[in-house]
């Protein structure tokens, strides 16, 4: 987010990824995030969940459609870092992590 334009924060964000499973995953959803490690601590800002869905074994795929932030609902010292990461996390019924998907670096 560091240098990017502030209009685009505004509009949203749309992802779409494939993925694999060897078992079944009844009831899970994504968690969106982006994380910033500023000069004095972590800041994680969550930018929502897809729809909760039951993943079978084998190829899968999710898609994200996330509202536009207001800008100024996040710290400053989050869109002075340009090192931020996207962080997708696939998140059981009850909380638990399946494991943390792809993190890329925005």
């Amino acid at each position: 987010m560091g240098e990017h334009n502030e209009e685009n924060v505004r509009e949203g964000l749309g992802l779409a990824i494939g993925f694999t499973t060897d078992t079944p995953l009844p009831g899970y959803c994504w968690r969106v995030s982006y994380v910033v490690d500023t000069s004095k601590r972590r800041v994680i800002v969550d930018l929502g969940t897809t729809e909760v869905a039951d993943y079978m074994p084998g190829h899968n795929a999710m898609t994200f459609a996330g509202a536009g932030l207001d800008i100024n609902e996040v710290p400053k010292a989050v869109w002075q870092q340009s090192n931020g990461l996207l962080a997708l996390t696939l998140t059981g019924p009850a909380g638990e992590e399946a494991g943390v998907g792809p993190e890329m670096r925005v």
